[in-house]
């Protein structure tokens, strides 16, 4: 079990979100053999915007990097639903790529805009290397969003401290204590 653990954390985490089968074994296909920075892909395959929330919902599963989400599943806009859903839910660090098969459905400049969507994907006009390229800007993106969180929050703990300690001595005993 801890080897499964260990391995899961030398892999990039990527949700699928779409209700074609055969876009999940595409995807597969596409990163079966490919890795960046030495870690391979880790894909989590969920048939619908219902199963992602449900996926997303257990703490071990949430720990995605990237998203790729289908826009028309049980409803014509589920896609952009769970997208929302996502972005008030999960750290800013987890990337969304809308990828679809009917643009018309989610122009791309609005969806872009109104739900903070990192790329977009024409399935028709998908290839492997677009598709890695994108995911691979998405991971570079993560990763600095995911960094500045971390430095934020060691940065408020400081800051938490300085304040609490007030006079230099304090603060002097408060760092030998730390």
């Amino acid at each position: 079990e801890t080897e499964m653990a260990d391995e899961s954390a030398q892999r990039w985490r990527v949700l699928v979100v779409d209700d074609e089968p055969d876009v999940h074994q595409v995807t597969e296909i596409a990163l079966r053999h490919t890795e960046w920075r030495g870690k391979k892909f880790d894909l989590t395959s969920a048939h619908s915007a219902k199963e992602a929330r449900e996926l997303l919902g257990h703490s071990e599963q949430a720990s995605f990097n990237v998203a790729i989400v289908d826009v028309v599943m049980e409803t014509s806009d589920a896609g952009l639903e769970l997208c929302d859903w996502i972005r008030a839910r999960y750290p800013r660090s987890l990337r969304i790529v809308l990828r679809t098969g009917q643009p018309g459905v989610a122009p791309e400049q609005k969806v872009l805009q109104d739900y903070d969507i990192d790329h977009y994907l024409d399935k028709t006009e998908t290839t492997s290397k677009k598709l890695f390229t994108v995911i691979r800007a998405c991971l570079r993106t993560s990763l600095d969003l995911a960094t500045t969180r971390t430095l934020s929050t060691h940065l408020r703990e400081l800051t938490g401290t300085l304040l609490s300690a007030g006079k230099f001595p304090d603060l002097l005993a408060s760092m030998a204590t730390s």
